[in-house]
């Protein structure tokens, strides 16, 4: 059963139930805001290639770390990455990635989202209307 007591509608009385609105400026958010949730099965060390260290990699680079590649080749800049995430985080410095350091960086991750800093969408958004 589907009780609906109002109807969405555009500020001109448009209604945009079920059909919602383009958007009249379109902005791509920094790369970070499209990471997929941490899953470390095996740790992520050096020498390694997989999308999940790409995730890492493009995580670590919307914290202000310095990683020269966003490719998912787990490089030598990337372990120092890591590393200097992990000293900050008073986590063992290891240079992998283990499953307290995915989290770790995940929860970074969600902080910078929702802190709205970064939010280009938002500062878009506000330009538009000034």
């Amino acid at each position: 059963m589907k009780l609906t007591l109002f109807k969405w509608l555009s500020p001109n009385g448009k209604s945009i139930n079920k059909k919602g609105v383009k958007p009249s400026v379109k902005v791509k958010q920094p790369g970070y805001y499209y990471a997929h949730p941490v899953q470390i099965k095996k740790p992520l060390k050096y020498d390694q290639v997989s999308d999940d260290v790409k995730n890492i990699q493009v995580m670590l680079h919307g914290l202000d770390y310095k990683v020269d590649r966003q490719d998912g080749y787990f490089d030598k800049q990337t372990e120092k990455a890591v590393k200097a995430f992990q000293k900050e985080q008073k986590l063992k410095q290891t240079g992998t990635v283990n499953k307290e350091t995915g989290a770790a960086i995940e929860t970074e991750v969600l902080k910078h989202v929702r802190d709205g800093k970064d939010d280009k969408q938002l500062e878009e958004g506000i330009k538009a209307l000034y």
